[in-house]
């Protein structure tokens, strides 16, 4: 991989195109380091390189890693079209494939038309795909035996494949720093077999314990290499698993809780939140300090008629917090999805929205409706 210096020398030519050197200064040019270089200079120079010359720079430094990242610089480069936006914030999954929920689309306040968007890999999911830091994870039919991890804003992929064929993915993690990936499956889709865990950075698959006996059954969501699980029948407890180290924490869950109470795990601003609602009006909000495995209240919100769950489990609906200023209230039915947007700073619902699709043969089955932002880091 080619180090900072390596990588501006090799993209001189960019650089004299867009900012021709003066003669006098041609023979006192010094060498500059990434850092002397300033920020809207280097912006310019990679957003003029193809996105596969981009995918291939090295994040030698914060600052480059975070351009890299950042929502500007990824829609100079996404795939842009209908049906891929760059300013996506959802994932609609559906057996025939997936939808990109993008902001740009609540611009129309009638009801729209939302494209599919094919597997890359195989003709249909076998089940919901599992999203993390913009990258996907889905098995897809006829190829049981394999595992796809796709990156949509650069349309690559890396096919895994398991000895096990009857296997499930169970909770994904794709690393921005490292750009390794983990997957974690149920070896046969009875709940008394076993899990494995496979490791990018090593190419390699893994057997785990499962002290607590958990079924994946319930809400799941992937943090910082850590993998929560509160499950269905499971009341007063959340679950933690590292996928690094492989230790399991019980956590307990806020006093408050109702057994009757629906419950679902969020991300906000790169931490874990639970979401409570007990068949009332009021939706609470609570944030996990993961060092004390304490629950502290975030926001109690008050569900208008409209923006209330829907009756049939948690893959069809969705709370997406978007730049600490709004969230997304995404419902999920049969061939559609509706969007109650409410303001947090003025503590007011903004406006609502709804999409449509023209349903497949495997599509009955309502849509899962998972938080997305493309990124232009590639697996390894």
């Amino acid at each position: 991989m080619a180090s900072s210096k390596e990588l501006m020398q090799q993209q001189t030519s960019h650089m004299e195109l867009m900012f021709p050197p003066h003669e006098e200064e041609e023979h006192d040019r010094a060498p500059l380091s990434l850092d002397d270089i300033p920020y809207d200079v280097v912006f310019r120079i990679l957003a003029a390189l193809p996105t596969e010359s981009v995918c291939t720079v090295k994040c030698v430094s914060r600052w480059l890693y975070e351009l890299l990242c950042s929502p500007n610089f990824v829609r100079v480069h996404f795939l842009t079209t209908a049906s891929h936006p760059s300013n996506c914030v959802a994932l609609i999954s559906v057996y025939s494939g997936w939808f990109f929920l993008s902001i740009s689309s609540f611009i129309n306040v009638k009801p729209q038309r939302i494209r599919l968007v094919k597997p890359p890999v195989g003709e249909r999911l076998l089940e919901y795909p599992i999203t993390s830091n913009g990258v996907v994870c889905y098995k897809a039919y006829p190829d049981y035996a394999t595992t796809v991890v796709y990156n949509p804003a650069t349309n690559k992929h890396v096919a895994v494949q398991k000895f096990d064929l009857y296997h499930s993915i169970k909770a994904f993690f794709f690393d921005p720093a490292t750009k390794n990936f983990k997957i974690l499956v149920q070896n046969s889709y009875s709940e008394h077999f076993g899990y494995s865990i496979f490791n990018s950075a090593i190419g390699l698959w893994k057997s785990i314990v499962n002290p607590f006996q958990l079924t994946y059954k319930g809400s799941i969501l992937c943090v910082d290499s850590v993998c929560y699980v509160v499950e269905q029948f499971i009341t007063f407890d959340m679950f933690a698993f590292n996928m690094i180290s492989e230790e399991w924490v019980r956590i307990p869950l806020p006093c408050d809780l109702s057994p009757t109470c629906f419950r679902k795990l969020i991300e906000w601003g790169g931490q874990v939140c639970l979401v409570l609602d007990s068949e009332s009006q009021d939706l609470k909000i609570w944030k996990l300090r993961v060092e004390e495995r304490k629950w502290e209240k975030l926001i109690d919100l008050h569900l208008e008629k409209r923006s209330r769950i829907p009756i049939g489990g948690m893959e069809r609906f969705s709370i997406i917090p978007y730049r600490q200023q709004s969230l997304f209230i995404v419902r999920g039915w049969n061939a559609s999805i509706e969007v109650d947007v409410y303001d947090i700073g003025n503590k007011r619902w903004d406006f609502s929205r709804r999409f449509f699709w023209r349903p497949g043969v495997h599509d009955f089955a309502c849509p899962r409706i998972s938080p997305f932002a493309p990124t232009l880091l590639r697996c390894k």
